[in-house]
């Protein structure tokens, strides 16, 4: 008997799939698909033990997977994580699943057919393998799958295989992939820091084709070139990097009003995170502060980063507010002045003793 096991890692709510046969990559994909309906969707990214049915080679961290898992990979749009060999920390918890079912479910069970057998094993796992308390989360994973399952990727029920081959390769710091000892570049800013970055590329008789790992988008397109170690660019590209460069300069310019420089960077950078695609309209906005309250710039920043607020709009509204309280300030600080220097110039002018006889009706005596 020969099983195969997905399980969902923060739930741990499993799936378990028997045949009598060893399996095959088109069996692999099938146990997906059924396993994909018994979840009720699909995860972004599943994690995988190495093995030949879906990784050819690890090839130091550039996958190569057998062609028809990596037609299917395209095809369903999910990110591949393949375990390091004898790694148990990276896949204990599938390791510990097989183990589960092997031992509470298989052991001393008589089989009839594959059929039943598998309709039993569904059937323990309703009742004992997604019912059971985890041991290691204390909780049972038919509770928390509950919480979990509308976070789960929908899928079509019809599944169609792509016969396009393609294999996995790493972004270099420069924004370039290696492919067959040339190098192709890819739009800059697709190489993150401190992250490894992934596409997937395929390829026809002519030209090489680039896709980003999460939405299957096509980020670069080449024409394929022999020979060793040329560089490939796209025109596109370098008008991306003079847009980059232009987008630099203009907050350096920007950055040049603000006193506290660092302060204002951090504020223009949670900007550009925020409003990715407007990042230029924002620092007119800031701009136009520079005009119109330049001398309250700083202290508007302040009251943003202290109230979190990140918008280059809330950042003139709060210099206009500080700049109407300055002006109400200053003119009631010239009311009170004038007041008090008119007090200052009245003198009380002195009267005889008797005119105040004369009011009162009195003599002198």
């Amino acid at each position: 008997m020969y099983c195969i096991g997905f399980v969902l890692s923060h739930s741990r709510f499993k799936y378990i799939e028997w045949q009598e046969k060893p399996f095959t990559t088109r069996d692999v994909i099938r146990t997906h698909e059924n396993a994909f309906d018994y979840f009720g969707g699909r995860t972004e990214e599943i994690v995988y033990d190495q093995d030949k049915l879906m990784i050819v080679s690890e090839n130091h961290g550039d996958i190569l997977f057998t062609k028809q898992f990596q037609s299917y990979v395209l095809e369903r749009q999910f990110i591949v994580h393949v375990c390091r060999a004898a790694d148990p920390e990276s896949k204990g918890k599938v390791e510990a699943v097989i183990k589960f079912v092997k031992y509470n479910f298989a052991r001393g069970r008589r089989f009839r057919t594959i059929k039943s057998w598998q309709e039993q094993c569904e059937a323990w796992l309703e009742r004992t393998g997604n019912y059971k308390v985890h041991e290691k989360t204390k909780k049972r994973p038919i509770d928390v799958f509950t919480l979990e399952k509308p976070h789960l990727i929908s899928i079509s029920k019809k599944r169609i295989l792509s016969n396009n081959e393609s294999i996995t390769k790493t972004i270099l710091k420069d924004n370039t992939l290696q492919f067959q000892s040339n190098y192709y570049l890819v739009p800059i800013g697709t190489y993150q820091p401190r992250k490894t970055t992934k596409v997937r590329i395929t390829t026809s008789d002519t030209h090489l084709y680039a896709y980003d790992m999460k939405s299957d988008r096509l980020i670069a397109q080449h024409p394929l070139t022999k020979g060793k170690g040329k560089l490939i660019k796209d025109s596109n590209h370098g008008r991306e990097e003079d847009k980059r460069q232009k987008l630099e300069q203009h907050i350096c310019e920007v950055l040049r009003n603000f006193e506290e420089k660092e302060k204002a960077a951090v504020f223009i950078d949670q900007l550009k995170v925020r409003y990715p695609r407007h990042i230029r309209d924002q620092l007119r906005v800031i701009e136009s502060i520079v005009d119109k309250n330049s001398d309250v710039l700083d202290q508007a920043l302040n009251e943003c980063l202290a109230l979190k607020l990140f918008s280059a709009v809330d950042l003139r509204d709060v210099a206009i507010e500080i700049a109407r309280r300055h002006v109400q300030t200053d003119t009631h600080s010239e009311k009170s002045d004038g007041l008090s220097e008119n007090y200052q110039t009245i003198t009380a002018r002195e009267r005889s003793f008797e005119s105040y006889l004369e009011v009162l009706g009195g003599e002198r005596q």
